[in-house]
């Protein structure tokens, strides 16, 4: 009788398909033999360095092609800043068995915020073309849904949330200065950790609606300038200045320098 090769090779079929960030939330098992490679371990290591180092945030733009495994680093970051669940222990199993001190890092992480109980609170979102506050305060929304607090922080989010998600063509957008208000009172009691995933339809909604960059450049510099612990990651297929390729000048120079307030990470994985 002859002998089939695929009885004998067998492909796991759970990275046949791209993660999906938010079906994928709170799951261990889109982790379980994700390969924690030295590029893998470089992001986490300017992430959790900046959060390890003292109170203040920092903003951070990952830019690489499809398929090169953005969206299960976002999984991977979002578990390891968590709380203690199946889906941390996994993260923090795969990122040990990688690099020791990579781990102790991100224990040394939640030791110094006092998280290891709570983790941070943790907004992972996938963008949409949409406004820019709309994204950013979905993200808010996610973080608050998934670490609920009673505070008045959280409940003004909440109160802004039915026109967020209102169908209505004539709804107003929340405003930058909300947006921004929200974000730093909530980081007042818990650190925020913001991922946007696919983050370059935003900004293609951006560019085409002429909306001002200013908010993400005061988010960014939120946690970096006023001690607050806001961290914000933004994963996108290119720069923030090359989806605005096609503005005028003066908007290209504007997103170049909101470019500037986040540190670059290019994601391209060797072969």
């Amino acid at each position: 009788m002859s002998v089939v090769l695929a009885d004998r090779i067998s492909v796991q079929n759970r990275f046949a398909r791209s993660a999906n960030v938010e079906r994928d939330l709170e799951r261990p098992e889109p982790l379980e033999g994700y390969v924690v490679t030295a590029r893998v371990l470089d992001v986490l290591a300017r992430v959790a360095s900046t959060a390890e180092g003292g109170k203040a945030g920092g903003a951070w733009s990952l830019t690489g092609p499809y398929g090169t495994g953005k969206s299960s680093l976002a999984l991977l970051i979002d578990a390891a800043f968590g709380p203690p669940t199946p889906t941390r222990e996994t993260a923090l199993r795969l990122i040990r068995e990688a690099s020791p001190e990579t781990e102790a890092l991100l224990l040394a992480v939640h030791e110094r915020h006092g998280t290891w109980n709570t983790g941070f609170r943790r907004g992972l979102v996938t963008a949409t073309r949409e406004p820019l506050s709309v994204t950013v305060l979905r993200a808010l929304r996610a973080a608050d849904a998934r670490s609920p607090s009673d505070s008045s922080a959280a409940q003004g989010l909440r109160g802004t949330l039915p026109d967020v998600e209102s169908k209505d063509q004539s709804r107003i957008e929340p405003t930058a200065s909300t947006v921004l208000q929200v974000a730093r009172r909530l980081a007042e009691e818990t650190p925020i950790l913001i991922i946007i995933d696919e983050f370059g339809k935003t900004l293609e909604a951006v560019s085409d609606g002429h909306e001002d960059p200013y908010l993400l450049q005061q988010l960014a510099e939120a946690g970096q300038g006023s001690g607050l612990p806001i961290f914000l990651l933004t994963l996108q297929h290119l720069s923030f200045e090359e989806y605005h390729a096609a503005s005028a000048g003066p908007a290209r120079r504007e997103w170049a320098k909101v470019q500037g307030r986040f540190g670059d990470i290019s994601f391209v994985e060797s072969a």
